[in-house]
Parts: C-alpha cells; structure tokens; sequence
C-alpha cells in the first residue's frame, strides 16, 4: 500500500470517530432535556440508539487493529491509530451514561421534577462544550487547547456539589422527595463521570501531540 492510499485510510478513521463524537455530543444534551421535561419517548429513542453506538466503537476498534496489523505504521502514525481507538472508547462510555440518565427517566415516571434538573442540563450543556472543544483540540493537535478543556471539567464538577446540595435540601424539605432526588443524584454522577472520561480524551490528545502520556490534575494550565 502507497503512502498515500494509507494517509486516506488514517483520514476516512478521523471522520468515523468525529461523527461518533458528533452523536455524543448531541444525546449529552438530548438525554437530560428529556429528563428535565418527562419525555419519555425521548429517552426509550435513545435507549435503544446506543447499540448504533456500540456498533460504531466496534467498526472503529476493528478498524485500527487491521492497519496496525498490515500496515505496521511508524510512531507518529502508530500514535494516531491507537489514540483513535482509545478515544472511540471512550465515547462509547459518555454514551452509555447518556443512556443511564435516560434510563433514570423512564424509572421516574411523568411526577413533576426537582428544580436541581435543571442544573442537571448546565451539567450536560458543559459536558457537550468541553466535548466538542477537546475534538477541535484533536484535530488541530493542540496540546494546550486539550490541557484547557481538561481544566473545564472542575466546572462540571462544581455544578455536581450544588445539585448534591439542592437536592439533600429537598430531601430535608419534603421526605416525599426522597426517592426523585436519589435517583436525580445518580443522574448527576453519569453526567460528572462523563465530564472525567472527556478529561481521558484530552490526556490521549497530549499524548497524541507530544508522544507524553501523563495525567493531568484538575484546573492545570499548559505549560
């Protein structure tokens, strides 16, 4: 195989993992806006939509390990492959905690919501923007851009505390709430997990940039 023909084929891999990146993105949002309004139409859509997702990891995984196997790419190559493949992961699990908080939903029934949903779609909103800022990182190779987008992630987290804290309020408030703000809580945990796998994404991008794979503290700034 040309050179050529394989930069192609390392190109046409980029665009498999940005449009699973683009769907992420998007459900991120969709799953707790149908949280926050009790569609559950919404939800059980993207319940079952994340096998698409799956399939989409595995067509990625599949796709690296074969150029790796016939291509035996050099280092700078080999980094790209294998960082293709570790991010594709990795947006398979944002995904499936995406499906958590939809699943959490459906378990909720149609009782009006906590007002802490609402904090629960910042979380969401936050978790898309550092998404789609930590692929743009990606595809410019920008190591500083990724350390910037790592560091975001603590904004997620404070919104995590302040939904605990509404919510143990509620509970306090009203006992009835108990059994909403629990389950809103694990709603809230899928949401600041993912905001923590985005940050493995960004390590993967340095990692990429700089051929250094390190983990970056919360709140760091490059360099």
């Amino acid at each position: 195989m040309t050179r050529g023909v394989f930069e192609h084929q390392l190109e046409k891999l980029q665009e498999l993992l940005l449009i699973m990146s683009s769907q992420v993105e998007g459900n991120l949002v969709a799953t707790a806006v149908a949280l926050q309004h009790a569609d559950h139409t919404r939800s059980q859509e993207l319940i079952e939509a994340d096998a698409h997702m799956n399939a989409a990891y595995i067509h990625i995984e599949q796709t690296c390990l074969g150029l790796i196997a016939t291509q035996q790419p050099k280092a700078r190559d080999l980094r790209l492959i294998t960082a293709v493949m570790t991010i594709g992961g990795e947006l398979e699990r944002i995904n499936d905690y995406a499906k958590g908080v939809a699943k959490i939903n459906l378990h909720l029934g149609h009782e009006p919501r906590l007002t802490a949903v609402a904090d629960l779609c910042a979380m969401a909103e936050k978790a898309r923007l550092m998404l789609t800022q930590g692929m743009n990182a990606f595809l410019a190779r920008d190591a500083a851009q990724a350390y910037a987008v790592h560091a975001a992630d603590a904004e997620i987290d404070a919104l995590y505390t302040q939904i605990q804290q509404d919510l143990l309020a509620a509970i306090l408030t009203n006992v009835q709430h108990t059994t909403q703000a629990n389950k809103l809580m694990w709603a809230a945990h899928n949401l600041e997990r993912a905001g923590d796998r985005i940050g493995n994404i960004c390590e993967r991008i340095v990692f990429l940039v700089t051929g250094e794979l390190i983990e970056l503290p919360t709140a760091v700034r490059p360099p």
